[in-house]
This record gives structure tokens, sequence and C-alpha cells, in this order.
């Protein structure tokens, strides 16, 4: 406990020397300027409460969008939508990772959850280390490897931050509220047939609505978990919440056809012509 102003500071300092460095590099982009901002205050609400950690990263996994503002690490695969191969969720997750990093106790790994899936998420890095060896677009299989590790810091992340039931329903309450927003963008999409982002390709293969998403299947994955945890909770909350919890419901399987995505058998929509 003792070394923890110390971190504190250094923190502090990581963050005032960031935060400079992005003011000079992004003076003349005003939007990528203001996602910072907003970044900044995301940290602060992590630092002030690390019981905020990952409820905050659930409601910035739909943001798929907001890597457009991040002129960092343009793919093949993610230049085409003017995305940078990070996005708002990931730097989520890596802010976690650093707070959790320059707080850790001296014997962190007794902080770690003990658990028996550590012999086969190893097995599983480790194969997709070795497949590098063999694979012909060596950048694109550093790239997976790097989004398996982001997944797996996620998974180990959700124990460490989730210690009671309060924090767990702050979690499944930004998940069920950043679907019922997602789901009310793809409807009006569907009502004014628009597009925020990747509009030309999503035309082109039959008008299918993704809200903030990059991909409409992505978007009707997030619409099934959002039914299946409103569901849940409903059948045990009352009053005012259990209504809202209902009308999320109601809006996710309302916007869920728009997707048109084969993978949950609602491609009954004709494409448009």
């Amino acid at each position: 406990m003792e070394n923890w102003p110390v971190r504190d500071m250094a923190l502090r300092a990581a963050v005032a020397v960031i935060t400079l460095i992005a003011v000079l590099a992004l003076d003349d982009r005003p939007l990528a300027l203001s996602a910072l901002a907003i970044g900044g205050g995301v940290l602060i609400a992590m630092c002030v409460d690390q019981r905020l950690v990952i409820p905050i990263i659930v409601l910035l996994m739909p943001l798929e969008i907001g890597a457009r503002l991040i002129p960092l690490f343009e793919t093949a695969n993610t230049a085409k939508h003017g995305a940078s191969a990070l996005n708002l969720a990931r730097l989520g997750v890596m802010v976690g990772a650093l707070l959790w990093t320059l707080r850790a106790p001296r014997e962190w790994w007794k902080d770690l959850p003990r658990t028996s899936l550590y012999t086969p998420l190893i097995l599983l890095l480790a194969l997709y280390v070795i497949s590098l060896a063999n694979t012909e677009d060596t950048s694109g299989g550093i790239r997976e490897v790097a989004r398996l590790v982001l997944h797996l810091t996620f998974l180990l992340l959700v124990p460490i931050y989730v210690r009671d039931r309060q924090t767990l329903r702050w979690v499944l309450l930004a998940l069920i509220a950043s679907g019922a927003i997602v789901a009310l963008i793809g409807i009006y999409q569907e009502m004014t047939n628009s597009y925020l982002w990747n509009e030309d390709f999503l035309r082109r293969i039959g008008g299918r609505r993704n809200a903030t998403f990059v991909n409409s299947s992505y978007f009707a994955r997030f619409l099934v978990i959002t039914i299946v945890m409103s569901a849940a909770l409903a059948v045990k909350e009352k009053g005012r919440l259990r209504q809202a919890l209902l009308a999320t419901l109601g809006l996710a399987v309302l916007a869920i056809p728009f997707t048109a995505s084969r993978r949950i058998s609602v491609s009954c929509i004709p494409p448009r012509r």
C-alpha cells in the first residue's frame, strides 16, 4: 500500500505527457481531439472508482465507429473504412490493464483469479504465435495475435475488477443500455434509409443496417446478447427497471431483422434493389 502514492504520481505524469503530445499532434483534427478529451474523462473515471472499469469498457464495445477518430495503426483491412485497427473498447482494455499494473500489489499473482483455464489459454496463445512461422501474411498474423492477447487480457480483467454483486449489476446494465442505444440507431437507419459509416459496402450487399458497428453481423450478435440479458433480468426485476428492460428487449427484437444476418437466421428481409 505504501507504493500507491508513487504509482499514482507516475500515472498522472504519464497522462499529462500523453495529453500534451496528443494536443500538439491533433491540433488540426478537432474531432480526434474531442475523442481524446472524452477518453481522458473515461480514464479519470476509471482511476476514481475502479469498479467502473469493466462497465465503461462494456459501454465502449459497440462504438466501433470511434476507430475513425484514432489516427494510429490503420491496416490493410481497416483503412478502407477509414478506421484504425484500434477501437475504443480495446483502448479501454489497455487502460484497465495499465491501471491494474500500476496499482497491483507486489505479489500480484495473488490478485489473479485461480482457475484451470490458464493452461488451455496459454496453449491457444502459443498456437497463434507458432502459426506466425507458417503464414504468408505476417502483419495480418501479428494483428490476430494482438487481438487474441487483448481478448485474454479482458478475460482476466473481469474477475480482477468485478468483485461484488453491485459491480456485476453495473456491468449488466451497461451492456443492456448499450444495446438499447444501438437498437434505436438501427431502427432510425431503417426508417430513414441512412448509415453512419461503411455505407457503400452495406448498400452493395442489400442495405443491411450496422448502427455503430463496422459489420451488420456484429450488430446482430450484440442485439442477441441484449435480448438474452434483458429477458433474464426482467424476470426478477420490478417497477420501472423491469419496464425499461422489457422496452429494451422490444427494441432489440424490432431492430435485429434490419441486420439481415444469416448467422441468426433472420435473413427473411429481401435485399433492396
